[in-house]
């Protein structure tokens, strides 16, 4: 999907996780909703740092277009080093490393840390993983697929590529902008309404 489906589909599920967890007993502070909710969004855009184009790649100037040549360098590496032979000769950039749980699993824990040792919110960590998965569910059902379950193997490749059975979605097609991008649009209402219903 294109960034702002996948940014849009971060929010929705950024709202509809706090709305879950008010109606979970689990009570945050408005701040702390708010977190969550930007938390998961960027989340949502962070396996797109293997495209230059991508919003995550020039959303902070300098710094992000650089994070983005080291995201594709990284995956190019790790993706010559433990491809088989059955897998495609490709550059192993966009849609490799970052689009596996592997990687989201592993910002997740990285930045739970991070946020565990400076604010005490380690629970931060979980909303990026979510907002990561939520990224790969997306591209899951286009007709390029993610490489999920890397490393490991499936009919000889390690860098399978995943997608909804029968899926006839490109990025940027009609479909995900005329009808996807809306639907999530009326899920994170109907998550806000939930979460306000709640009692804090």
């Amino acid at each position: 999907m294109r960034g702002r489906s996948h940014l849009a589909s971060g929010v929705a599920a950024g709202i509809a996780t706090v709305a879950a967890a008010e109606h979970l007993g689990v009570h945050l502070t408005i701040w702390q909703d708010a977190a969550v909710v930007a938390t998961v969004a960027v989340g949502s855009l962070l396996p797109d740092l293997d495209s230059p184009r991508s919003i995550a790649s020039r959303v902070v100037p300098l710094v992000s277009p650089a994070a983005s040549w080291a995201v594709r360098l990284l995956s190019a590496a790790v993706y010559r080093a433990t491809r088989t032979r059955w897998d495609d000769q490709a550059e192993g950039t966009h849609r490799y490393l970052t689009h596996t749980a592997v990687f989201a699993g592993a910002v997740g824990v990285l930045a739970g840390i991070a946020a565990a040792s400076t604010c005490g919110w380690w629970w931060l960590g979980v909303a990026l993983a979510l907002g990561c998965l939520v990224h790969l569910w997306g591209d899951w059902i286009t007709v390029m697929g993610v490489p999920l379950l890397w490393p490991l193997k499936h009919r000889g490749k390690r860098w399978w590529r995943y997608r909804l059975p029968g899926t006839r979605i490109h990025s940027g097609h009609a479909f995900e902008l005329r009808v996807m991008v809306p639907l999530f649009a009326v899920a994170g209402t109907g998550a806000s309404w939930l979460a306000l219903a709640g009692v804090r």
